[in-house]
Formats: C-alpha cells, structure tokens, sequence
C-alpha cells in the first residue's frame, strides 16, 4: 500500500477559532506586529518607556482601573545610547530595570534579515513585549519603499510573535509631505501599514504643550480612543481620555502655522492700541479665523514667556506688551 501523500492545503473547518490576547487593549495585541509612528522629538520613544516601565512592575495601564500583566521586556533602540539616555528615562519612570533587555550590538549589528540572536533572549527570557525603535535601522540593505523587500524583511517578525505569543511593536518616523490619510504618512512602504495589525501615532500638540497618542487604524478591533500626554522635567504623565478622535483631522492640522500666526496676530493687534481688552482680542482672532482653542494656547504662549502681560483697568482685563515687537511680527491696524 502506497503511502498517503501528506496534504499541502488547509480546511477551514479544521482550524480551531482562537480569541485575541491582549498585552493592552485594545492597542497593543499579543501574538502580532504593531507600529507606533511620530516625527522625531515627538515622544513617542518617551512613551513606549512609560509603558516598559509600568509593565515591569504590573502597573495600571494608563488612564485605566486595569493593570499590565507584570513580565520582562527588550528594548532594541538604535537611536539612543542606553547608557545616557534610555535607562535615564526607564529610571525616570520607575521602571524595574532588571526586566529590561537588548542585544548587544557593539560587535555585531542586528538586522530583521538574522534575528537568531533576538530569539535566544526570547527563549531564555520570556518577555511580554518587545519594541524595535525604528524600523528602518534594523531593515538593513532592505529597501523601505519596496513592497516586496518590506514584506520579506518583516515576515520573520511575524512569525516570532505568533510562535511565542508576543507584542512587538516598531518604530516608524513620519515622511515629509502632505499625505491627507494618518496610514499613508508613514515613512516608506504602504506595507509596513498592511503588515501591522494595530497602527498608532504619536502628535505633539504644541498649542497645549501635549503629546496626542491616537490609534490609526486597527484590524483586530475597533480603534481606542485618543489619550494625552505631557513630558516634563519630572518625567511623563498621561492627562485625558480624550474619547474618539478623527486621526485624519489631527495629522493634518499644521499646528506649527496656525500657532505662529496666532502669536503673531495677537502681539499685532495690541501693539496696535497700547493695550487692548481681552474681550475686544477674542473678537479680533475671531474674525481673524482662530479657533479658540489656537487661540487660547497663543495667548498662553506669550504671557508664560514674558512678551504680554494682562493688567485691570476699570474692573476689565486689558493685554499689553511686555517687550518690543520682533522684527518678523508688524503691527495691524485694529480699526479697519
């Protein structure tokens, strides 16, 4: 009797149907690939650090009655030195280091292409997660705009997450250019946005001095909400629960325009009279198109920073300059 042939197909009705696992819900699964993306200085890397730091000690999860399932995580950063920087910041944030690992690159460079290294440590280390920041310095001679090079460069990462039941997620900067999408701002291949499963963005709102974490797109679950956050001296803290936000609308503001013109509009306007009402400014950067969220944050803005200054005359508020005008900001005329 011949031997029966060994099938090369799958049934579908053969193959057991699993639920998600979560490393944090419902931004983060386990078992897949995901992207956290940002322009530099954003503080992506700063927040991807608060969350190391609060799964090392099973800490709740931000802005949540929920907590990380405690466990080690490896930290791959090409960027920082982990010496000056990345273990200041892990300390920053109360992380138990001794749970925090990477491979040692100072002899040989670590690349998708060769991650024999990067399982021996899942193997011996178990971890819950593991964050590769950024993608591109670990693509090697890989073409980041090729679809193809991107997809064969990243499929061991997939395989690794599903084999050992793990979070990873990448690093990706953002590309200069007026995308109108969130998923098409990405540097490189539409491909690294097909291949995640969870897409991320990290925005700096400079009008409020806050960072916005938003969840791009999502093919494992609806999309989480909007949180924020800020980056002090004293390390990062997490604000609001902003709810659902369109990320297409927040990508595309030119927050760093918008805010500079405000600043500008405003020191215009009461260098104009001497000192002018508040109430009068408002109506003024009304009629100028300001929100008054751009608005409030331009003026805040200026007084912390000594160019303005509010005094009482009469029982209302006035706005005056506290320095001479800068030579790129001219006064305008308030009448007409």
């Amino acid at each position: 009797m011949k031997e029966e042939l060994k099938k090369d197909y799958i049934k579908y009705a053969d193959v057991e149907t699993k639920e998600i696992e979560w490393l944090w819900f419902p931004y983060l699964p386990k078992g897949m690939v995901s992207i956290v993306q940002g322009d530099p200085k954003s503080g992506k890397t700063f927040m991807l650090i608060d969350i190391i730091s609060r799964i090392t000690r099973g800490d709740y999860m931000p802005l949540s009655v929920e907590k990380f399932e405690m466990g080690n995580v490896v930290l791959l950063n090409s960027d920082d030195p982990i010496e000056y920087s990345l273990k200041k910041r892990l300390e920053l944030q109360n992380a138990d280091t001794e749970k925090v690992f990477a491979i040692d690159e100072n002899t040989k460079k670590l690349y998708f292409k060769d991650l024999s290294r990067l399982e021996k440590l899942i193997e011996e280390q178990k971890p819950v997660l593991i964050v590769i920041d950024p993608i591109q310095a670990y693509m090697g001679d890989g073409d980041s705009n090729s679809m193809v090079q991107v997809r064969n460069a990243l499929a061991p990462l997939k395989r690794i997450a599903e084999q050992y039941n793990v979070s990873i997620v990448l690093v990706q900067h953002l590309k200069k250019g007026n995308e109108t999408k969130a998923i098409y701002k990405g540097a490189g291949s539409i491909d690294f946005v097909g291949f995640a499963r969870s897409m991320l963005m990290v925005i700096k709102d400079i009008e409020n001095d806050e960072r916005l974490f938003l969840h791009s797109t999502s093919n494992v679950a609806k999309e989480g909400h909007c949180l924020s956050y800020r980056i002090t001296n004293d390390g990062l803290v997490w604000l609001e629960d902003k709810g659902e936000v369109n990320v297409n609308e927040v990508a595309n503001q030119d927050s760093n325009t918008k805010f500079e013109n405000a600043k500008n509009f405003i020191l215009g306007c009461i260098a104009s009279k001497g000192n002018i009402s508040a109430t009068e400014l408002q109506q003024l950067c009304n009629i100028g198109g300001f929100s008054e969220r751009t608005f409030n944050g331009a003026r805040s803005y200026l007084n912390k920073n000594n160019k303005i200054h509010s005094i009482k005359k009469n029982g209302r508020t006035y706005w005056c300059l506290s320095s001479p005008l800068d030579d790129n900001v001219q006064s305008c005329n308030v009448e007409s």
